[in-house]
């Protein structure tokens, strides 16, 4: 879903997006899948996460490269910590790593 959504994704509203004057591609990233972060908060619990985000900075950058020409923009920005405690097993761990990453960079 991390990788393949925003391929999909892209894919299919890219004619209607070529049509229009707006040429900008947002894909929700995460921190989760950038090596420093994950290096900084010592992240390894997330491994597939982490990497299937990290490929899906990668599709970013791709269509960013192939559409470059068209005049489009294409970028992958971090919303940050979002508290889905409604749908994850343990509720507490996201706030485990939000101390790291209010240290200075």
């Amino acid at each position: 879903m991390n990788v393949l959504g925003p391929i999909h994704t892209v894919k299919i509203f890219l004619p209607l997006l070529r049509k229009g004057s707006l040429k900008k591609i947002v894909i929700i990233g995460t921190e989760g899948g950038e090596r420093d972060f994950v290096r900084r908060v010592h992240l390894h619990e997330t491994a597939a996460y982490g990497i299937t985000k990290a490929a899906e900075s990668m599709v970013a950058t791709k269509y960013g490269m192939e559409l470059e020409s068209e005049g489009f923009t294409v970028v992958s920005v971090s919303p940050g910590f979002v508290d889905v405690s409604g749908t994850y097993s343990e509720p507490r761990m996201c706030f485990r790593f939000a101390p790291a990453v209010l240290l200075p960079l």
